[in-house]
């Protein structure tokens, strides 16, 4: 009787069990990797990077067997519908919570994709906000083809994993979407995005040239439209203005002729604003300490410093003026100012934007060099 109570019990219970059957196989399912996005004609073109996950452990350990990528493309009057388009081809279940990257091509920024697309991620469940944010004035769909050199994964291509080559020489600082919905949210309401084009004579292989995505400047844009873009000689100074830079590298010319290249690490930026009437000016003041890479020409510890603080000085200067010329606060000091004076901001804020010239700002560089080699400030052969 007492083996009869207990069956029962477990048939009475047994539906509320949770099982598996509404679970996903990680194999039956096909996972995107790289999203690019175009528009053109009024509508929407996607491009989905997909990868083949069963193989990204044997790339990453150098197992030799080259990571498989492919590439869909599908058009609709808005990002939904092209996405939906490109469903009716794809084999099985699309699994998002792996996008890692999304490039903007110049008329998807002109014709508010970003937004678009931000409004779309931010709402769905399985993406996440760290998915690092690029533009492009190329071919988009080249971009998602180029596959990594020496076949490595493709989960740690430049755009898919910056951080590491940002490390390495910090020129421009990835952003992901967090970041952009902040900066496009806050005062100053613009955000600066990298970006990335292909190179195709920098690489080449045993048989043939080997085409690689490169940083190539950045794109300044505002929630309504796209200010313009930067190029990457005239953006050097942003890598001064960030203090998540780590390392940057710089030459410095004595009478015209190449004197030495110095390795400037981690800057320390302070900005302080000040409002005088209607006007408002920023003190820019920026602390870097580095060490000889190579030497040229004999020269003093003093010259380095001196002529590395012009250079720094130069190129903030440069890279502001070029804002400047977009009508863009690329240095992002309307937002400084909001922070720092919320008060000031007020009143001399219009549109959330304050009004900036080029006499706005004034830049100090401090620059200091730890050691220099081996404690020599001569070339190693004269």
């Amino acid at each position: 009787m007492r083996h009869w109570k207990f069956m029962a019990i477990i048939v009475i219970l047994f539906p509320l069990l949770a099982g598996c059957l509404d679970s996903n196989e990680p194999e039956q399912m096909v996972y995107i990797h790289g999203l690019g996005v175009d528009y053109k004609k009024g509508r929407y073109i996607i491009y989905l990077q997909m990868v083949n996950l069963g193989k990204l452990a044997k790339s990453e350990v150098g197992g030799g067997e080259k990571m498989q990528m492919e590439v869909g493309r599908a058009s609709g009057k808005s990002m939904d519908e092209a996405l939906f388009a490109l469903y009716k081809s794809i084999q099985r279940k699309v699994f998002w919570g792996h996008l890692s990257f999304i490039v903007f091509t110049e008329e998807a920024l002109k014709n508010k994709a970003l937004n678009d697309t931000i409004d779309l991620f931010d709402r769905y469940r399985e993406t996440r906000y760290r998915i690092w944010m690029f533009s492009t004035k190329g071919d988009v769909k080249q971009l998602l083809l180029s596959s990594p050199m020496l076949g490595i994964s493709t989960a740690l291509t430049r755009v898919a994993e910056p951080r590491g080559s940002y490390d390495q020489s910090s020129i421009l600082k990835p952003m992901n979407m967090r970041e952009l919905i902040m900066q496009l949210d806050e005062p100053g309401y613009n955000a600066v995005i990298p970006t990335v084009s292909i190179a195709k004579n920098t690489w080449q292989s045993n048989e043939k040239k080997r085409a690689a995505i490169q940083a190539d400047g950045v794109a300044i844009i505002t929630p309504r439209k796209l200010q313009g873009f930067i190029s990457s000689n005239d953006v050097k100074g942003l890598r001064w203005m960030t203090e998540e830079s780590k390392r940057n590298g710089l030459l410095l010319k004595k009478k015209g002729r190449r004197a030495a290249y110095v390795l400037l690490l981690s800057p320390s930026v302070t900005i302080q604003p000040e409002v005088k009437n209607q006007d408002v000016y920023f003190t820019i003041k920026i602390k870097v300490s580095g060490y000889v890479n190579e030497i040229d020409q004999k020269i003093s510890e003093e010259f380095l410093c001196r002529e590395a603080e012009k250079v720094i000085e130069k190129e903030v200067q440069q890279t502001y003026l070029k804002g400047l010329e977009l009508d863009a606060d690329v240095y992002r000091l309307s937002n400084t100012l909001y922070k720092k004076n919320v008060d000031a901001w007020k009143k001399v804020a219009k549109n959330g934007v304050i009004p900036l010239r080029k006499d706005s700002i004034s830049v100090q560089a401090q620059v200091k060099i730890r050691h220099v080699g081996k404690q020599r400030l001569r070339p190693t052969i004269q």
